[in-house]
């Protein structure tokens, strides 16, 4: 094993070839692994010899490379997977100042060799256009009626890792185990975001069935806000998610309104409010000025989380005035915008109702004297202005809400539900139904 005092520690920021090499490792281990899982559910093991022996095969080369990222702390291991993998450009260069001193005579070799072609050398347009013969064959893959092979999550796991391996060192400029950790991140990202976008694709249909949970039902709750054009009545909107249906009858207001379109539109907005929400918190916090890359890679990780499911995109839009427009030094423009989010809010879900306010990024604290503490007078005029944008901001979304059950036409019942529904306390812990329970699994998750 090796001595940690006989290498030096790495700086911060600094990673080493070893650390990288491992994480790589690790990762085609976990992905490798959950693909025998799945291919071994069903019960095919031990009744189908070829799917037991592929089972166990997949699994074998699961343990083969956790063990190659374990082995990786002795040196004559490391050094043998170096000059490998330097062959591929994937190791560090021979000069790189994390090796050793000693052991740069020994990789001058394979620094040097003609099969070796330092990527982060290459011409820019051969890194540009291998990429896009990558990120080409990954949309074939993908769309074409090869997408069969790759149906499994698993394989799509796989299939993502595999490509973002690749574009990792056309990606990265230098030849460096920091260089590379970086670029394997951001290519990871990217064809995240690349997968989402392709997923989406297989909701624009000409097909006239549902392609999702409610589909027909959101349309036609949309199309009440306009029921006297297509039905020749007056009906009452749907007494939940007004907001949501104000946004998806806009396609409907067109001359010629179709489902295609109706689709269109939504994947549409289901894209683009997640990013242009994380582009507005990241010009608060990190502008691109700083860091351009770093800008993007948090970008496109925002825009990816937003996409996952927690919030719904047309609830953002009680998130997006404030996020654009507030600015202390400007009161008017501040209270139109929070006035905007947050009658927004009032004809969404009534959870929302308190959701502008604390969007509002929190005014500077101003420095302490150092000769006496801040006066309770100080206090109350810097707490006094997010107060009274709370209050402003509950005032109208509960008037918001109130005018939205004028037009509803239900019962207050019906309306208010969700403050009158019994709460099942024995769905937290758990139960026969949930062996975990909602609030263990929740903790757990978290």
């Amino acid at each position: 094993m090796i001595d940690p005092a006989s290498e030096p520690l790495p700086q911060l920021g600094e990673v080493s070839p070893r650390w990288f090499l491992r994480l790589i490792f690790i990762l085609a281990s976990l992905l490798t692994f959950w693909l025998a899982v799945h291919l071994g559910q069903g019960g095919v093991l031990f009744v189908f010899w070829r799917r037991t022996l592929l089972v166990f095969a997949v699994a074998g080369l699961a343990l083969a490379f956790l063990l190659i990222a374990y082995f990786l702390d002795r040196e004559f291991f490391f050094t043998a997977v170096e000059k490998i993998t330097s062959l591929f450009s994937i190791a560090n260069d021979a000069n790189n100042a994390n090796f050793a001193a000693e052991k740069k005579e020994e990789f001058a070799p394979f620094a040097h060799s003609r099969w070796r072609g330092d990527v982060a050398k290459t011409s820019p347009y051969l890194r540009i256009l291998f990429s896009t013969i990558i990120l080409a064959l990954f949309i074939f893959l993908l769309l074409s009626p090869l997408s069969k092979t790759f149906q499994p999550l698993p394989a799509r796991f796989i299939l993502v890792f595999l490509a973002s391996l690749l574009l990792t060192f056309f990606f990265s400029t230098k030849n460096t185990s920091s260089h590379l950790l970086c670029a394997f991140l951001f290519t990871s990202l990217l064809l995240s975001i690349l997968y989402s976008l392709l997923s989406s694709i297989s909701a624009l249909s000409l097909s006239p069935f549902s392609r999702g949970w409610s589909e027909g039902t959101r349309f036609y709750h949309a199309s009440l806000l306009l029921s006297q054009r297509y039905y020749g009545l007056s009906l009452p909107p749907f007494y939940q998610d007004l907001s949501r249906y104000v946004v998806e009858a806009i396609p409907l207001l067109l001359p010629r309104p179709s489902l295609f379109l109706e689709r269109l539109w939504e994947a549409s907005l289901s894209l683009f409010l997640p990013a242009l929400t994380a582009a507005l918190v990241l010009r608060r916090l990190a502008p691109a000025k700083q860091n351009r890359a770093l800008w993007l890679a948090l970008f496109l990780w925002g825009t990816l989380y937003l996409l996952q499911g927690p919030v719904y995109f047309y609830l953002l839009l009680a998130a997006i005035p404030v996020l654009a427009f507030y600015n202390p030094k400007k009161p008017l423009p501040s209270f139109i915008a929070l006035l905007a989010a947050s009658l927004w809010a009032g004809i969404s879900r009534v959870n929302w109702i308190p959701l502008p306010s604390p969007v509002r990024p929190p005014s500077p604290v101003p420095s302490p004297s150092p000769v006496r503490p801040p006066s309770p007078v100080s206090r109350l005029l810097y707490l006094a202005p997010p107060a009274l944008y709370a209050l402003l901001g509950l005032v109208s979304a509960y008037a918001a809400r109130q005018w939205y059950f004028s037009i509803s036409d239900i019962p207050s019942a019906m309306f208010n539900a969700a403050f009158w529904q019994d709460l099942l306390w024995y769905r937290l812990f758990p139960s026969a139904l949930q062996p975990l329970g909602i609030l263990p699994a929740g903790l757990l998750m978290t």
